[in-house]
Order: structure tokens, then sequence, then C-alpha cells
């Protein structure tokens, strides 16, 4: 019994490492290219969602720059939504509002903290399969003297 709860924990890990290995190599061919023109601002975010997860990411932003926040997700996934949100939970802008834009320039003036909130729509019909997929936050910015 032991050896059988030991080998479903490797095939979990293994599985779950598996996951995160497809999402990243997903980011790294389908969006980072979208952030030609600005730096990435520090590591990829990614992870494999179902549909009707919510997932949040804190970006710190720092003065003085302009920031594109890309949103990528997997097109078995539909029209993913995202909103930033300030540390107050106020919205600052909402992508169901914009067509389901997937990127949003932001400019700063100081230094502060953001809230992405992405959620995946519920897609499937009941009694058919759960959609999955990879869905990334992608962050670049450039000096807003910057061309």
């Amino acid at each position: 019994m032991k050896k059988f709860v030991l080998i479903t924990i490797f095939f979990f890990l293994l599985t779950h490492s598996f996951c995160f290995a497809q999402c990243r190599q997903f980011t790294t061919k389908h969006c980072l290219p979208q952030l030609a023109g600005y730096i990435l601002a520090g590591q990829i975010n990614s992870a494999p969602l179902y549909e009707g997860d919510v997932a949040e990411l804190v970006l710190p932003l720092v003065r003085d720059n302009v920031y594109r926040i890309f949103i990528c997700s997997a097109d078995n996934l539909g029209k993913v939504r995202f909103k930033l949100l300030d540390t107050e939970r106020n919205i600052l802008f909402d992508n169901s509002t914009y067509n389901f834009t997937e990127y949003w320039d932001i400019t700063t003036n100081s230094n502060r903290k953001l809230i992405v909130e992405v959620t995946v729509p519920k897609i499937s019909a009941t009694n058919s399969i759960i959609q999955k997929g990879c869905v990334s936050i992608v962050v670049g910015y450039k000096a807003i003297n910057s061309k």
C-alpha cells in the first residue's frame, strides 16, 4: 500500500511539473514576442488553469515607466477576462469593456502595486469535458522617455 501511495504521488508530481513546463514553452513561443519594444519585467508567470478558475498576481510598478501587461491564453479557453485593481481592490481596468483585449499599457508616475486578476470563462456545457489550458501574465516595461 505504501508503495502504491508513493508511486501515485510521484506520477502526480511528474504530471504537475510537466504541465508547468508546457506552459513555460507556450509562454516563450506565443506570449513573449508580444512584448517587442519592452524589457521583460522579471519572471514569467504562467500556470495551467481550468475553465472557471480565477488567478491573481500582485504586480509592483516603479515610477516613470510605461508597462505593458499582456495576458496570453490557450485558444481552447475562450476569451479570458483580466482586471487591474489597486490595493484597495478598486477596478482600474477591465478588458471585458474593451472587447477582451489581451494587453493594457499603463504609465506610472509613482511607485505602486497593482493586482492582476485573471478569470477563465466557463465554456463547457454540463456533462462535457472541462477545458484546461495555459494562461500567462507577462509584463514588460520601458522608461517614459524611451521610444
